[in-house]
């Protein structure tokens, strides 16, 4: 499992540092006392053993300000017939139920 958290670290740092230039926002719209409970359905096949779901965030601005960043789900998972963990990173799911990006995490030869 460290291996995962390190994918998971390396692929933030990168997705941060590559949206410097053009900062998207993909922040959930805040919501108000009266609002309804909103509802995501995130695609995951079926073959996957979901081990772990997080929300993460990554905010740009000054102190205090909680307007802009961008929003991170993060699922790890287990290939049930390999035995191979998965992350699964979403993003915008105002927009989106497909990941962003699909890490599977694989025995390397070296150390």
């Amino acid at each position: 499992m460290h291996r995962l958290t390190l994918a998971f670290t390396v692929l933030v740092a990168v997705s941060v540092v590559a949206s410097g230039c053009a900062k998207v926002n993909t922040l959930p719209k805040p919501i108000g006392p009266d609002d309804p409970v909103r509802r995501y359905q995130l695609a995951i096949p079926d073959s996957i053993e979901v081990l772990s779901v997080d929300f993460d965030i990554a905010i740009y601005g000054g102190e205090g300000v909680i307007d802009k960043g961008r929003a991170f789900v993060k699922v790890v998972g287990r290939v049930r017939t390999s035995g191979r963990f998965v992350l699964f990173l979403f993003e915008n799911l105002d927009r989106r139920q497909q990941p962003i990006e699909v890490i599977e995490i694989v025995s390397g030869t070296g150390s």
